[in-house]
């Protein structure tokens, strides 16, 4: 009987896996552990993004309310809302506006076509602040808020200026995507907010599309570019449109929405 690691016969001890033997010392190289305690798991345990968790440690209670990683008691951080944050997130957290973020993004909105014409106010705020804010139901978190200001004349609605609330306490990355899914909100409102070929559900994944695209062209951290792109899978847009442009580039996109508009 031989290993199924190193090939080498088996003498005295061994552990079985499915139809393979291995000696043990070879087993513990291969075996499946959990990523916060680092023990080998036996039994039922639970995926992540950032690794395999035991049912020991696993506690949705204490997650990292940016990227979802698994903490323990003794490695949590929290905000002043009371979120529960990571040390690798807590490193570039935002917790003012600077004029280089905004920058960015209006960087790449003139590259992609959809540069926010009227005035942007943009402010930080915490979660209940944000939550009192929000008039509609969210899938998912709610991360940032775009209130449009009309000025009605005659049987037209023209746009004044866009308030902007992001949340307080966002890494970098999530807080870039955030404020670019805000910003083009503001562009589809100047442009076709009242388009009825476009739903809300088709907005929000636009809006996470443009996200991710100006994330794949800054960042070299893909984590926060595939965060905004699997959220588009909370909202219900048109087949039509997701087979359009789930693979297109942000000027492309750009492109399709002024088609319809």
């Amino acid at each position: 009987m031989k290993c199924g690691y190193c090939f080498n016969p088996i003498i005295l001890y061994y552990v079985k896996v499915g139809e393979n033997y291995y000696h043990q010392e070879c087993y513990e190289k291969i075996a499946l552990r959990c990523s916060i305690c680092k023990e080998i798991i036996n039994g039922s345990y639970y995926e992540t993004k950032h690794g395999h968790v035991c049912e020991k440690c696993y506690d949705p209670k204490i997650c990292c309310f940016s990227c979802g990683r698994q903490l323990q008691q003794n490695t949590m951080l929290r905000l002043g809302d009371c979120r529960v944050i990571c040390a690798n997130c807590n490193l570039t957290t935002v917790y003012q506006i600077e004029n280089e973020h905004l920058d960015i993004i209006k960087k790449f909105f003139a590259l992609f076509g959809c540069s926010v014409k009227r005035g942007l106010f943009i402010q930080i705020v915490d979660y209940p602040q944000l939550c009192k804010l929000s008039t509609q139901k969210v899938r998912g978190t709610r991360l940032g808020i775009c209130k449009t200001i009309f000025c009605k004349g005659g049987n037209f609605k023209t746009v004044t200026k866009h308030d902007i609330f992001i949340l307080y306490g966002l890494p970098l990355g999530q807080y870039l995507g955030t404020l670019a899914h805000e910003m083009f909100h503001a562009w589809l409102n100047e442009n076709v907010r009242y388009n009825s070929r476009i739903s809300d559900d088709d907005m929000e994944w636009l809006c996470e599309s443009i996200a991710s695209e100006v994330l794949r062209n800054y960042i070299t951290d893909q984590f926060w570019c595939n965060y905004f792109r699997e959220s588009r899978e909370n909202y219900q847009a048109t087949t039509s449109l997701k087979n359009r442009l789930e693979f297109s580039h942000g000027s492309q996109i750009v492109s399709y929405v002024k088609m319809l508009a």
